[in-house]
C-alpha cells in the first residue's frame, strides 16, 4: 500500500493521537508511581499499529510515548528512554508475530491485501490471548 507523503502524514497523526490520549487515560489508573500504570493498552495499539499498517509507523509510537511520558513525569532523557523501549518492543513484538504466523499454517493463503492479512493476525492473537486467560 503505497501512501503519498499527505496521506503517511496523517496516518502518523492519528497513530499519535491515539497513543497519546489511551496512554493518558492509562496513567490515571497509576497508583504508586505517576508512571506506573498496572495495565498498558498503548503496547496493543502500537503492535496493532504496525501489524495493520506496516513498519513505517514507528515513529508515531516513539513519539506518542515520548509525549505520554514527557507530560506526566517531566523529565526528558527517562522519557527519550522509556519512548525507545515502547517502540523497540513494538518493533520486536511484531517482527515475532509475523515470523511466527510465515512459519505455520498459511492462515491467509487466498491472495489478499497484506493489510487484511496483517488484521487476520492480530485478530487471531488477541482471540488466542482471551481465551487463553478465561480458561485458567
Amino acid at each position: 500500500m503505497q501512501l503519498r507523503s499527505s496521506s503517511r502524514l496523517l496516518l502518523i497523526s492519528i497513530v499519535i493521537l491515539v497513543y497519546l490520549v489511551v496512554g493518558k487515560f492509562a496513567l490515571m489508573l497509576a497508583s504508586l508511581h505517576a508512571s506506573a500504570s498496572p495495565v498498558w493498552p498503548c503496547a496493543g495499539i502500537a503492535l496493532g499499529a504496525i501489524l495493520v499498517l506496516g513498519y513505517r509507523v514507528w515513529p508515531a509510537i516513539f513519539v506518542g510515548a515520548f509525549l505520554v511520558n514527557v507530560t506526566n513525569a517531566g523529565d526528558v532523557a527517562t522519557s527519550l528512554a522509556i519512548a525507545t523501549g515502547n517502540t523497540l518492543e513494538a518493533l520486536a513484538a511484531a517482527w515475532l508475530v509475523i515470523q511466527h504466523h510465515h512459519q505455520s499454517v498459511t492462515w491467509c493463503h487466498k491472495p489478499c491485501p497484506r493489510w487484511l492479512c496483517r488484521l487476520d493476525t492480530l485478530r487471531r492473537d488477541l482471540a488466542d490471548l482471551v481465551a487463553g486467560r478465561c480458561n485458567r
